[in-house]
């Protein structure tokens, strides 16, 4: 079998359950090298786990004062160069395989117990671009997905802006009107992206839900912090 990520061959643990469904979503995808090449985050701030720093990061007391609620973001791996080379991949040239690798290294990593699993949108242009919802895709399998988040397209690529461009960056998140009977308004939602990088977007998100859903719970899962 060959790595959806790095592309070499390599022989996957089976069980006796695998070794007569060969195209089970227990074997593994990812050669041993790459699923240890990820770097999981060590103990940091309680509110967006960025490692490192006291309880509350600077980054979320900034959002403190903005903010009467921070959200409270649980993600698995840091933000480093492997991690940066696999989404450069699957976001700018559109390898479809890396996704399917992200979500074998979450597989079982996403938080249970929320009503509502709403993956952050891809815009309209991106989507064209590549092919797929890069979101969508990673998380499909792994949970009950619910994408009534809308993103206007604003031509803006996140991955181009530096961190004072990010956090200036407009709401552009939306759920339509008539979305507005699907929620539970006392429910549990988790808002899933990739990445947490500044925490604009997923903060946009959750304002775009709260505008519809005031009292309804929001947390987030990233994959990387």
């Amino acid at each position: 079998m060959r790595c959806y990520l790095c592309g070499n061959k390599f022989l996957p643990a089976l069980n006796f359950y695998n070794l007569f469904n060969p195209l089970s979503e227990s074997v593994d995808i990812l050669c041993l090298d790459c699923r240890n090449s990820f770097s999981y985050l060590e103990k940091g701030c309680k509110y967006c786990q960025k490692s490192g720093e006291n309880e509350i990061c600077q980054d979320c007391q900034i959002w403190q004062k903005k903010y009467q609620a921070l959200l409270k973001n649980r993600a698995i791996y840091a933000y480093d160069v492997q991690f940066y080379n696999a989404m450069r991949l699957y976001k700018r040239y559109g390898d479809y395989q890396v996704g399917k690798a992200l979500a074998a290294l979450i597989r079982t990593r996403v938080p249970l117990g929320f009503d509502y699993y709403i993956p952050i949108p891809t815009s309209e242009s991106h989507i064209k671009k590549r092919g797929f919802d890069t979101i969508y895709e990673i998380f499909r399998d792994l949970v009950p997905l619910c994408p009534i988040l809308k993103k206007y397209d604003l031509k803006i690529s996140q991955g181009e802006l530096n961190r004072q461009e990010r956090l200036a960056t407009p709401q552009s998140f939306y759920l339509e009107k008539k979305t507005k009977q699907q929620l539970n308004p006392n429910g549990k939602v988790l808002l899933l992206d990739d990445i947490y990088t500044t925490g604009r977007t997923l903060y946009h998100a959750r304002d775009a839900i709260w505008q519809l859903y005031p009292d309804i719970h929001v947390e987030s899962f990233t994959i990387s912090r």
